[in-house]
């Protein structure tokens, strides 16, 4: 027994100490390993008390740490932060995609951690300042800091969306540096930087446009570029299609309907080999969940379909997946018989669009836009166009993809006026 309060072993052989001050139990907020250890804690109390500096011993301890996170928070810089926030990203709970944090990573090293030169001269001194802004102790990030680099950035690079995007990956990462009691309050806040941005919109090809690119586009590939721009899928989930998910319905060759599943989505990665980058595509789960779905194919794209089948059987190749390397046999093989990057499938329609012709504007996801304005005009309502472009999001169906086709205003009062029931 201490003059104070009290003293017991615990079944862990440990010693707990308490006490009773002013009607209220207190006790230590840990457990020591010897008797003499527990004494001498409760005679500091006792010792707080009769100085009249007493608080309560959780309190004091709850002080404690967040004096040492303070304190750790000026040793760690603004850029040893965000790194360690971000890699702490991939082991989480519920880990991010490699994918997403690639892109996360991406960012914030072009805009923070090791900016790229600015192009044509624009915003000298810009990367000094902010190189200067990633070794700042996290501790001194303060908005005006915050501001300067912002300012800087747009100085120094005519690209928006990705200043945007550095600023929303700053703002994160300092939140979770408040969550965990390293900085008081997010530095990160400027009106401006979360508004919307007005992207140029993306081509809406005519249907001449995508005809000419099927003409001349390279056999081996008019399947994959009649997937993507006239059947809305996204470039990697085209790339992953593997031959069981492409299953012909009906009866062959007089009414044959080509079904396609999509299962997964090919992404392209980068990692480090010896010392060098090395990039690779992973074959990872949709999008999101309602990027898993059947879409019929169209009727007069189906020759496209049984003659690819026909004329490039699939073969077996080893791919890499979110659960490790297994074979497949691949919808869509280089000549070799590997999966095509998405990169080399950009220069190929490149190719056709400059062969035919056409504006070399046309990009895998216009095809997107091409398939909701065309939905939308057959009357087809945004659930059902969600459904088979695998997009939940209405919004983004109507205000990012959904297009009005030239001549279209002619058409529709053409139709109204035919429509009215006096007499003309």
């Amino acid at each position: 027994m201490s003059p104070l309060g009290s003293i017991r072993r615990l079944p862990s052989k440990n010693y707990q100490a308490r006490y009773t001050y002013r009607g209220a139990k207190y006790k230590a907020p840990e457990t020591f390993k010897t008797r003499r250890s527990a004494i001498a804690w409760l005679a500091e109390e006792e010792k707080l008390i009769a100085l009249g500096v007493w608080t309560p011993p959780k309190q004091r301890a709850e002080e404690a740490e967040k004096a040492a996170r303070r304190e750790a928070s000026t040793k760690i810089t603004l850029g040893e932060w965000l790194i360690q926030y971000y890699e702490g990203l991939r082991h989480g709970i519920r880990p991010i995609k490699e994918s997403t944090l690639q892109d996360y990573l991406k960012v914030v090293n072009n805009r923070i951690l090791r900016p790229l030169p600015p192009s044509g001269g624009v915003g000298v001194g810009t990367k000094s300042v902010v190189e200067d802004f990633a070794v700042t102790p996290l501790a001194g990030v303060n908005k005006s800091l915050v501001h300067k680099w912002w300012d800087s950035i747009n100085r120094a690079y005519p690209t928006p969306t990705t200043n945007q995007k550095a600023y929303k990956r700053l703002r994160a990462a300092l939140s979770a540096a408040v969550e965990q009691g390293l900085i008081d309050h997010n530095p990160c806040y400027i009106k401006a930087a979360g508004g919307r941005i007005n992207t140029k919109d993306k081509h809406l090809p005519t249907d001449a446009e995508l005809a000419a690119i099927m003409e001349h586009m390279p056999a081996r590939y008019r399947a994959l570029t009649s997937l993507v721009l006239f059947h809305g899928l996204r470039i990697g989930e085209a790339v992953a299609l593997e031959q069981r998910d492409v299953r012909v319905a009906g009866e062959v060759p007089y009414a044959p309907q080509i079904m396609v599943t999509i299962r997964q989505n090919a992404q392209r990665l980068v990692e480090q080999r010896a010392g060098r980058p090395h990039t690779y595509l992973l074959w990872q789960s949709t999008k999101t969940a309602s990027g898993r779905r059947t879409v019929p194919i169209m009727g007069s794209h189906t020759r496209y379909f049984l003659k690819h089948m026909a004329d490039y059987p699939a073969r077996e190749c080893l791919i890499r997946t979110e659960e490790g390397p297994r074979t497949a046999q691949l919808f869509t093989s280089t000549r070799s018989g590997a999966p095509i990057m998405d990169t080399s499938y950009r220069s190929i329609l490149n190719r056709a669009e400059e062969n035919a012709g056409v504006t070399t504007d046309i990009d895998p996801h216009c095809g997107r836009n091409w398939l909701i304005t065309r939905l939308a005009e057959q009357g087809a309502h945004l659930k059902e166009i969600g459904k088979i472009l695998g997009q939940t999001d209405l919004e983004t169906i109507t205000n990012v993809y959904m297009k009005v086709r030239a001549g279209r205003a002619e058409t529709l009062m053409n139709k109204v006026d035919l429509s009215l029931e006096y007499e003309k």
